[in-house]
């Protein structure tokens, strides 16, 4: 039997109903990613997929039971990448209600992986169905 525990809300947040999740993942040479310290870490909330060149999915990860976190909707995705050799331009192309799509291009608006080393921070504001208070 899975155990069942709601989402807490950001410390000293001002915003009720409202968390934040956060997560970042290594870029390897393809442009690949992997979570920090194991190839899938669902425990932290939050999946991310490349599914293109300089193209990323973000979904909700499911816990062991299948089933998916009590968050209902993204209000603000804030994706940030670091250490990249390239300088590059981040912009979320589709937000819905299990994740979020973005895109990475060069400042001259080519398509672009990060670069093999770089790190995808992602932080994510959104409702909670259950908060505790």
């Amino acid at each position: 039997m899975a155990f069942n525990q709601a989402l807490r809300l950001a410390q000293n947040t001002n915003l009720p109903g409202f968390i934040i999740m956060s997560q970042r993942w290594g870029v390897g040479a393809t442009g690949a990613v992997t979570s920090t310290g194991a190839t899938t870490d669902p425990g932290r909330g939050l999946q991310l997929t490349r599914t293109g060149v300089g193209v990323y999915t973000l979904a909700f990860a499911p816990d062991s039971s299948g089933g998916t976190s009590s968050v209902q909707a993204i209000v603000h995705p804030i994706v940030t990448i670091m250490d990249s050799v390239v300088p590059t331009i981040v912009q979320v192309t589709n937000i819905t209600t299990t994740g979020f799509t973005f895109s990475v291009t060069t400042t001259a608006g080519v398509a672009d992986d990060v670069s093999n080393g770089g790190m995808i921070c992602i932080s994510i504001i959104c409702t909670n169905s259950s908060v505790l208070v």
